[in-house]
């Protein structure tokens, strides 16, 4: 499911320079793509953020800290005509060899506002905008009806009272920006809006056809519970800029603000929110003061910028002053079905463990499919585990189909997920579990099995945590070794390892005697441990202390050579036991085939597709930044759209055949499809 042109790309460089744009983002915002190459990326940003975008970028560049990468945010954008467009913008960051790239993904975000036209005593003759999204009604719900009906309380009617057909001689609510509360149709909680309500002229046409004018009022009301406003503030507090958004949160109009004082809007001494040092940021709630004189709480957060740029608008230094309602509920930073983190959209949690979990989500540039795994950095140092995790490290320097891959890594303040590639299929372990495996399919995995660890271990890297729940098997028969968690890096055969790693049933015994271990022989147990479990259902050792002596019984059903492989690995003497390419090359590891399986070429090492070249060139994605990554074995997400994109073209030639699916019985039943 390819979603190229669905959306907006531009692609800009570390300094803010655009590298690239696609035809959907020549179209959002009306330049052609000659007008976009080379030139600022700010032309496309509505200020104050246009006039600060520079800043921005410098202080991430010194700081490292993301604010807007691996999100998804309402933001104001420009088009050349120069009217303002409501968007949705998620940033990613792409390390390349030319430094740091980001990738913007716009699309339009729907309009919230609401138009409510009424009669002078409330009777609603007229409704444009999304009702449904903004108040979960149907038009059909509310025409003719009061507007009282959307109050969330009637001490906070939404217009003036009138008595006939005249408008009221004074009144405080007309043409004034106030804010209150509306009430949602499915929600018990009110939703925060903006309420502008003007003198309107009603065209009606009555039940016999003609059509009359009567005077009413226009309510135009926006919600502003997850409004974030930018305002640039002088050093002494003075507002010198802010954001569209900023008007609806606070009720005044441009000309209102201007040269006016932060300090008229908050209750609190300035010098509690404005930082007297250069610090990162200072982050406050404080009581805000609306136009109307009602109070609301703001989480407000306050840092010092510096503009490097000589035609800066503001040569001296500013403060950039983010506000935001604060939001009674409670937000749960555990992403949900549905939302995005970045370029991708979250789906279901495949897994939990005490690090983070690990989700589906699909990559929305592709459509396809994509594991993420989210490791909390609270939860290592908790534990006193190295973080970032060399999990990363180990991952990047493996390729090899038979291994999960990573694509890229998303990193935020107080985590880090994994892009990792999603895997469709059955654990091992419940397919052993349910079903008996003949055993030339336990044969055809095995081999699989053997040539990833066999990859593995030539590159200097250990599992430690091989079991039948780490080995997904697709829908194709295909074997895929997954978790690297406990995976580490053997400098030579020499370099022994302390840590008990991986579950007790698999472990080899010299860990049980809490001494160092070679990590090599160790995986190689537990493959003994794995072959076994997969021939018969069953585990070889039903304690630590059967492991450590050796003793276990072969049923009946294993054959000779498969008996004879597994004595050869499962041997105390840990330098005795067969290793990989031994196991690769034992006779029955190769009956019915000419010999051990070959290593397959790496998708790094794979002849670039100039097929997929184009269609990155047609999202957005500067073709020679792509082949340069793919050269350099970069992981960003140039190499991942590719990969995503290479791998759905590879699927759809085959027409997603591979290994015919095996038949196997139940255990004690009828027979049923193994893969």
């Amino acid at each position: 499911m390819s979603l190229l042109g669905s959306y907006a790309v531009v692609t800009s460089d570390k300094h803010g320079t655009i590298l690239s744009a696609n035809q959907s983002a020549v179209k959002l915002f009306g330049y052609a793509q000659e007008e976009l190459v080379g030139t600022k990326v700010n032309i496309l940003m509505a200020p104050p953020y246009s006039d600060q975008h520079d800043a921005f970028l410098a202080r991430y560049k010194n700081t490292k800290e993301p604010h807007v990468i691996g999100k998804t945010r309402a933001v104001t954008g420009l088009n050349k005509e120069g009217e303002t467009i409501n968007l949705k913008l998620s940033l990613s960051e792409a390390e390349t060899a030319r430094g740091s790239l980001f990738i913007a993904l716009f699309e339009q975000a729907p309009d919230t506002r609401v138009i409510v036209d009424t009669n002078l005593t409330g009777e609603i003759f007229g409704i444009k905008g999304n009702l449904f999204l903004t108040l979960g009604y149907h038009k059909e719900e509310i025409l003719g009806n009061n507007i009282s009906q959307l109050c969330f309380t009637q001490d906070s009617p939404f217009m003036p009272i009138c008595e006939g057909d005249t408008y009221p001689n004074d009144s405080k609510i007309i043409g004034k920006i106030r804010t209150t509360q509306a009430k949602h149709k499915t929600k018990p909680h009110a939703i925060n809006i903006s309420l502008l309500v003007k003198k309107a002229t009603l065209r009606i046409r009555s039940a016999d056809g003609e059509s009359s004018n009567i005077p009413g009022f226009r309510s135009i009301i926006t919600p502003i519970d997850d409004v974030e406003t930018m305002v640039v503030l002088s050093l002494s507090g003075e507002i010198l800029s802010a954001s569209a958004d900023f008007y609806h949160l606070f009720g005044y109009t441009e000309e209102e603000i201007a040269e006016r004082s932060i300090t008229s809007l908050v209750k609190c001494d300035v010098r509690e929110i404005l930082p007297s040092e250069r610090v990162p940021r200072t982050k406050k709630r404080v009581k805000c003061i609306h136009q109307d004189k009602s109070v609301f709480t703001a989480d407000i957060s306050i840092e010092l910028c510096s503009n490097p740029e000589e035609d800066a608008k503001y040569q001296e230094d500013v403060f950039i002053c983010k506000i935001s309602r604060a939001s009674s509920k409670k937000k749960d930073k555990e992403s949900s079905h549905g939302t995005t983190m970045g370029l991708y959209t979250y789906g279901k949690v495949l897994g939990s463990g005490y690090f983070g979990k690990v989700r589906m989500a699909r990559h929305r540039l592709t459509g396809e499919r994509v594991a993420i795994k989210t490791l909390r950095k609270k939860q290592y140092l908790a534990v006193n585990m190295e973080y970032p995790p060399r999990e990363i490290s180990v991952l990047k320097s493996l390729d090899h189909p038979n291994i999960n891959r990573l694509y890229d890594t998303v990193i935020e303040t107080d985590r880090i997920h994994l892009i990792l590639e999603h895997v469709e299929g059955r654990e091992l372990c419940e397919i052993v579990e349910t079903e008996n495996i003949p055993e030339e399919v336990c044969r055809h995995l095995w081999r699989q099995i053997l040539t990833g660890i066999s990859y593995m271990h030539t590159n200097g890297v250990v599992h430690r945590d091989l079991k039948l729940e780490n080995i997904i098997i697709d829908k194709t028969g295909f074997a895929k070794i997954i978790d690297m968690g406990f995976g580490n890096f053997v400098l030579n055969p020499s370099h022994l390892l302390r840590t008990f790693c991986g579950s007790p049933d698999y472990a080899a015994p010299e860990l049980f005697l809490g001494k160092a271990y070679n990590g090599f022989h160790a995986d190689c147990w537990s493959l003994g441990v794995l072959l076994f479990a997969m021939l018969t259902g069953l585990l070889p050792f039903k304690d630590s202390q059967s492991a450590m002596k050796g003793a276990y019984q072969f049923p009946s059903s294993v054959s000779e050579g498969a008996r004879d492989l597994i004595k050869r690995i499962l041997v105390k003497e840990s330098p005795q036991r067969l290793t990989v390419n031994d196991m690769l090359a034992h006779p029955w590891t190769n009956v019915g085939y000419s010999g051990p399986p070959p290593q397959p070429i790496s998708l790094f090492n794979s002849k670039i597709d100039n097929d997929i070249l184009q269609e990155m060139e047609n999202l957005g994605m500067d073709s020679s930044t792509v082949k340069t990554s793919i050269e350099r074995r970069e992981f960003n997400q140039f190499t991942t759209t590719y990969f995503l994109l290479l791998q759905a073209k590879i699927r759809k030639l085959s027409g997603q055949e591979g290994t015919p699916k095996a038949k196997s019985k139940k255990r004690g039943g009828d027979e049923c499809a193994l893969l």
